[in-house]
């Protein structure tokens, strides 16, 4: 009922906040495309940058719902392994660089 009436959680959705909400879902995907393309030194770099974006978008968007704690803890976890490994992942040559 309130989807239809342009609410969501008693916000009134707008532009602006859905291209705020398409953030935290394209800063990964744009990381995994960079990890690709970028020299390793960069990839690291990147990941761990765009990581702590994620990280503070996800951390900033409590839940209020107690299933949607399951997810957001998984995310914040997943943010934390993907800056863990960057940093501390074995300087390995990319096979993608020249």
């Amino acid at each position: 009922e309130q989807v239809l009436e342009g609410k969501v959680f008693g916000m009134v959705v707008t532009e602006e906040l859905l291209f705020l909400g398409a953030f935290p879902t394209e800063v990964p995907i744009l990381a995994m495309l960079l990890s690709v393309v970028l020299v390793t030194k960069w990839s690291r770099r990147v990941n761990i940058l765009f990581g702590l974006i994620n990280l503070y978008f996800v951390g900033s968007m409590l839940p209020t719902d107690k299933d949607d704690v399951v997810f957001w803890v998984i995310q914040i976890a997943a943010m934390i392994a993907v800056i863990s490994l960057a940093v501390y992942w074995p300087k390995l040559k990319n096979p993608l660089e020249v």
